[in-house]
């Protein structure tokens, strides 16, 4: 029974690690279409990460946003592609717990 508990409480963490790095800093990003050409997608790129060096940013940026780190680069990569991938155990956890607490049943 215990090993159940200690299975189902990491479930519960991958979970929430899961839909909460979806749900908050995650949420504010900047694309641009596809095939924009390389020299506009440099200078944006340049132009955050410009505005990400400023002294100021940070203290800015909580105010308005709250407090999140700025992802440029490949760390916007990095970022945005652990904004969107939900592991299995994650899915398996959110599809029993609406099962239990609301009777859905996702097919």
């Amino acid at each position: 029974m215990a090993e159940k508990a200690v299975f189902r409480k990491r479930q519960e963490n991958s979970c929430r690690q899961a839909f909460f790095v979806a749900g908050f800093p995650s949420q504010k990003i900047a694309f641009l279409p596809a095939g924009t050409d390389q020299e506009i997608v440099d200078t944006f790129a340049n132009a955050f990460a410009e505005i990400k060096a400023r002294p100021d940013f940070a203290e800015i940026s909580a105010k308005r946003l709250g407090k999140y780190p700025m992802y440029t680069g490949a760390d916007a990569k990095a970022a945005s592609g652990n904004a969107i991938t939900v592991n299995a155990e994650a899915k398996g956890f959110v599809v029993d717990w609406l099962k239990d607490q609301f009777g859905v049943e996702l097919k």
